[in-house]
């Protein structure tokens, strides 16, 4: 049985977890597209196949790559757009460390379950005032943080299309 001083202490917990989330200046916003991680998307290459270009064709970039390398994960995520700008998938939002953990941790559970490539997430945080830049062919950009991330939904590129429901 939990005493009344680990109720307390819960409660303080849960207030400092919200309060790290508070940022006043940014809305909320709910975001769905391609996880990729932001070492792979600088050298504009999958870190483990050069041959895939990471802007042009997130979704066939491995889990392993995005969840089991190091380096790859310590270099922070971003969410690549559903829908392509010409060739490429526009950069929608950097994701902070917290965001990226959760991202990380969804992509270590479809690996356990056999997935390979491409990590379709839909997420909801608010648009930080911090920013990243890339090269995007080249070009610098710059695109915004979202932090305060929460995971809504997360599928594979290899995962069959949900069946619709039956209609009544």
């Amino acid at each position: 049985m939990m005493g009344f001083h680990h109720w307390v202490l819960f409660a303080l917990v849960q207030v400092s977890i919200s309060q790290t989330c508070i940022d006043p200046i940014g809305d909320v916003l709910t975001v769905e597209g391609w996880a990729a991680d932001t070492l792979c998307i600088d050298l504009g290459r999958a870190l483990d196949n050069f041959n895939l270009n990471m802007v042009a064709n997130p979704e066939g970039h491995t889990l392993h790559c995005l969840v089991e390398v190091g380096i790859c994960i310590d270099s922070g995520f971003a969410i690549l757009g559903l829908e392509r700008n010409g060739t490429d998938r526009p950069i929608l939002f950097v994701l902070d460390a917290p965001g990226t953990n959760l991202v990380v941790n969804a992509g270590l559970e479809k690996i356990a379950q056999s997935r390979e490539v491409g990590l379709k997430v839909k997420v909801t945080g608010r648009k930080s005032t911090r920013t990243k830049t890339f090269k995007v062919n080249g070009i610098p950009e710059t695109y915004h943080y979202l932090t305060c991330v929460s995971l809504i939904s997360y599928v594979t590129n290899d995962e069959p299309a949900p069946s619709p429901s039956p209609s009544p």
